[in-house]
């Protein structure tokens, strides 16, 4: 997307958060100039009604309990391991309580 549409997703989704869940589609169906904007919009209002969103919580997390033993049952960290979006390329050190 350039950056006229990205400005388009921001104005949307505030806009879209003032309506009604039950009227955010059809909104969204009047004003998107795009359906590309509109699916980014729907994606955005999704994680904002979810509550919880892909930065609230460890990478390797897959939703489980934030205790402890969530942290202790994390993957083994090597290079090519993909965590959500992003993908290890290689160790930068290792040290106290982080890789």
């Amino acid at each position: 997307m350039n950056s006229e549409s990205w400005r388009q997703v921001d104005e949307l989704y505030h806009a879209a958060l003032e309506q009604h869940p039950s009227q955010r589609g059809a909104f969204l169906a009047e004003r998107a100039v795009s359906e590309e904007v509109r699916r980014e919009v729907i994606s955005l209002l999704e994680q904002s009604d979810s509550g919880k969103g892909m930065l609230d919580g460890p990478a390797w997390d897959r939703g489980g309990d934030r205790d402890h033993a969530a942290y202790d049952s994390r993957p083994e960290l090597y290079a090519g391991l993909q965590l959500g979006p992003y993908v290890l390329e290689a160790r930068l050190g290792a040290g106290g309580h982080a890789e």
